[in-house]
């Protein structure tokens, strides 16, 4: 894990990528919002960010974002899960993603526990 920063709401992240340029960001709990977003300046995301602001609602306010510096040379593993009335999936995929260029993954079946 690279250098990371938390910021709180919508509009303190507008605040925030006026003054910085390249960051990574990641929405914190609503995914269909969106996976990782590169910000390359204010001027090219803020379209996005106005997207998210009618999306968010009135959770633009408390809703956590984070934001990232590039890392280079560097892969993300991660899975796509899901949970509905506490049922997960019989299937799930997880595979390794370089950013903006590629994903490999597999479908896979949970591992069974057994219960205590």
């Amino acid at each position: 894990m690279g250098p990371y920063r938390v910021i709180t709401g919508l509009p303190d992240l507008r605040k925030y990528l006026k003054t910085v340029e390249d960051k990574y960001i990641k929405i914190n709990l609503w995914r269909g919002n969106g996976e990782t977003r590169r910000s390359i300046n204010y001027r090219i995301i803020e379209t996005l960010l106005d997207r998210w602001e009618f999306e968010l609602g009135p959770m633009k306010y408390s809703e956590k974002f984070i934001i990232e510096d590039e890392l280079p040379d560097k892969e993300e593993i991660g899975t796509d899960r899901w949970c509905a009335d506490g049922m997960y999936p019989k299937e799930y995929l997880s595979g390794i993603e370089i950013k903006g260029m590629s994903y490999a993954g597999v479908i896979k079946k949970p591992p069974n526990f057994r219960k205590s």
